[in-house]
């Protein structure tokens, strides 16, 4: 028989570490994408709450400050160093997050009222989007967005100052995400690159005892094929399927060979049996056939001898 190619070529060894790698490898990548990323999605969410909560009960007022004539004049010193001031006292509050008042120019694109400073450099390299969608729907707007490299936490808040209507402007940096869920990642790749080396060297093992312990088996039919039902069979007290059948397998051997010793018994006591009464039937055959070939053959010796015959073979039955 010609050897199978493909999956069918590999010995059962080989296909049970391969299928429990398989099934261990899809089952840390299936854990590892339903733990990622809502992990990711619910850091966000926290940290947008938590973004939400700061601002509402952050103190600053800048519906009180003179803005009309920032508006009007950029050089009014009293009123750009109030707002620089509530600017950055808003930020410490949060969490040294920058902070800005913007309004959306006549094309729906936010602009920056005041310069935030350095500290504040964010915003300016904010795409500012979400001050025009809080301009217009007059609603508070929360996002994310990643500058340079760094991802933000975003508010655009609209309020009213002097029948004019503006919108606060708020980034924090939120890289602890990014970090966290990498961390995590990490951790849970060191976890899985554990439990296939675990699972390797457990698996190996123990599949390398079941396939030496098919093999004794086999061995074992193999012999018995050829050198008949007196082969022993090798003993496997294991309480498990392989164990099983090779009791089983040893019951059939013992029946075989209790039917072979019947066997030759029988054979032996029809032979012995036989033996006697043939042997006489041989020894009166050869004397009818010496009384036949004389030249005077003794016709009464033939006849008495043909009586004999007759009437051992009407002793002996049909």
């Amino acid at each position: 028989m010609r050897p199978r190619s493909g999956l069918g070529a590999l010995g059962l060894r080989a296909r049970i570490v391969g299928a429990v790698l398989i099934i261990a490898v899809v089952t840390l990548g299936v854990a590892a994408a339903v733990l990622l990323g809502p992990l990711e999605s619910s850091l966000r969410n926290a940290a947008q709450n938590t973004f939400e909560s700061e601002l509402r009960h952050a103190t600053v007022d800048f519906r009180r400050l003179d803005l009309t004539s920032l508006l009007i004049s950029g050089r009014a010193p009293a009123a750009r160093a109030a707002l620089f001031n509530a600017q950055q006292q808003l930020g410490g509050r949060i969490g040294a997050a920058a902070a800005v008042l913007g309004y959306p120019d006549p094309r729906g694109n936010g602009q920056l009222l005041l310069s935030p400073g350095r500290e504040g450099a964010a915003i300016e390299a904010s795409s500012l989007n979400d001050v025009a969608r809080a301009f217009r729907r007059g609603k508070p707007v929360y996002s994310f967005e990643s500058i340079g490299g760094t991802e933000y936490a975003r508010a655009a808040l609209p309020f009213e100052n002097g029948r004019q209507s503006w919108v606060l402007a708020v980034r924090r940096p939120v890289d602890e995400i990014p970090r966290a869920v990498s961390a995590v990642g990490t951790a849970f790749l060191a976890a899985a690159l554990v439990a296939l080396a675990m699972t390797a060297v457990l698996i190996i093992p123990l599949s390398g005892r079941l396939v030496r312990r098919l093999r004794r088996l086999r061995q074992a039919a193999l012999r018995l094929a050829n050198e008949g039902p007196g082969v022993e069979v090798p003993v496997d007290v294991a309480r498990d399927e392989i164990g099983d059948l090779t009791r089983s397998f040893a019951l059939m051997q013992s029946k075989l060979r209790l039917q072979e010793e019947a066997r030759r018994a029988f054979v032996a006591t029809a032979s012995h049996e036989l033996r006697t009464p043939l042997t006489s039937l041989e020894g009166m055959l050869e004397l009818l056939r010496e009384d036949l070939q004389s030249e005077a053959p003794d016709l009464e010796d033939a006849w008495s001898c043909a009586r004999s015959r007759s009437s051992w073979r009407s002793s002996a039955g049909p």
